[in-house]
Parts: C-alpha cells; sequence; structure tokens
C-alpha cells in the first residue's frame, strides 16, 4: 500500500494557513519559513524513522496543543476585549519560529510513521515545499477577506482555528494516528 504524495503533503502543510494571518510579516519571509520548516521537519522524519517517535512522541502533541491554545486563547481575548486587539498581535520573529516548529513537529511525526507507505519520498518532500507557501498565501487571503468585513471577526475565528489545531493534534494522537 502507498499513500498518494499529494494528500500526505496537504495533510502536513494545510496547518501554514494560520502563518498567514500574521500581517506584521511579509507573504515571501513566512512562505520561506514555512516551506523550509515543513520540509527539514518531514524530512528528519523519514531519515529517523521509528527513532523519531520514540524521542518526541509522548510530548509533541502536548507542546503543540499548549502552544495553540495559548494563541487561542490570546485571539479570542482580542475579540472579547478589543482595546487589547493590538497587543495580541505576533509582532516578534520568535513567536513566529515558535509557531511554525509546532506546526512542522506533525510533519516529523508523519515522515517517521509513513516512511514504510511513501513510494517516492522525494515527491512528497517537494509537493510539501510548493504546498505550504501556498497554504501561507491562503491564509494571507483569508486575513484579508475577513478584515475588510470585520477584524473582530477575524480574531474570533482565528482563535478558533489555533484551538482546532491543538485539539486535533492531541485527538489524532491519542486514537493512534501521526
Amino acid at each position: 500500500m502507498t499513500v498518494n504524495p499529494l494528500i500526505l503533503a496537504t495533510s502536513i502543510t494545510i496547518d501554514s494557513v494560520v502563518l498567514g494571518k500574521q500581517k506584521s510579516f511579509s507573504a515571501f519571509s513566512l512562505m520561506s519559513i514555512a516551506s523550509v520548516f515543513h520540509v527539514v521537519a518531514l524530512s528528519i522524519g523519514l531519515v529517523l524513522g521509528e527513532k523519531l517517535i520514540h524521542l518526541i512522541g509522548h510530548f509533541d502533541h502536548w507542546v503543540a496543543f499548549t502552544v495553540f491554545g495559548l494563541l487561542g486563547t490570546s485571539c479570542i481575548k482580542a475579540f472579547l476585549v478589543p482595546e487589547q486587539m493590538e497587543t495580541s498581535e505576533t509582532q516578534s520573529w520568535l513567536k513566529v519560529l515558535l509557531i511554525t516548529l509546532v506546526l512542522s513537529f506533525d510533519a516529523a511525526a508523519v515522515g517517521a510513521t509513513s516512511k514504510g507507505i511513501i513510494a517516492d519520498p522525494f515527491t512528497v518532500i517537494a509537493s510539501v515545499a510548493i504546498l505550504s507557501p501556498l497554504f501561507v498565501l491562503l491564509g494571507k487571503g483569508l486575513r484579508r477577506f475577513l478584515h475588510n468585513r470585520n477584524e473582530q471577526f477575524l480574531k474570533l475565528f482565528e482563535g478558533c482555528l489555533f484551538w482546532s489545531i491543538g485539539i486535533g493534534i492531541v485527538v489524532s494522537h491519542i486514537s493512534g494516528g501521526f
């Protein structure tokens, strides 16, 4: 049994939409960071295989849940208390790198656990390198669309998105998925 490389790459990179909502950084820099982090993480997972799962498999989902939970709470707080909105924006490279690193955890886990069902690893890696920036652009477009209609709704949407990603990661790991 083999897996479709585009479906696998999409499942790894779709969370890059979250990076696209960052308005303090250029699209090019966010696209580059997302692509590099996802490709490197997937490659590490493919090379290390099950060894990586034994190293980080017990806690990576809880780290992701915590980071996304805090980000989601911050966004929902900005929705509920509008004057706090400007202070809640991610404006430091450290925060963007942390978000990207956490988004990349699953790419490493998928690479480690899917090694045996990936017929052509290069195709998956190339697809990840291409799709990750595209999802960042999609996130930028969604941010513009929602911001033009209602900036407070955008904050609520972002908070819910962060929480759903965090919860989805935990549920996936607990139920035996990637």
